[in-house]
């Protein structure tokens, strides 16, 4: 568990940047990430891996969106 709780804590590390900046340039991107975070809640109260997964997959994928220039104009 203390492993588990270091890897998470270094790529939330890593990542803090890249989600402020997400949310600066494209507001929608926070709409999004919070809907995500809602249904991740429910997948794991339904002990759901498989959709937990597919959350995370869209999830981990909305900061890089900032990166092209026509998602920071939408």
């Amino acid at each position: 568990m203390q492993r588990l709780t270091q890897m998470l804590s270094s790529q939330e590390e890593a990542s803090a940047v890249y989600v402020t900046l997400a949310h600066r340039w494209h507001p929608e991107i926070r709409r999004r990430a919070d809907e995500h975070h809602q249904e991740l809640v429910q997948a794991w109260r339904q002990q759901n891996a498989d959709a937990a997964i597919s959350i995370m997959s869209g999830h981990a994928a909305l900061p890089i969106e900032m990166n092209d220039p026509e998602e920071r104009r939408a």
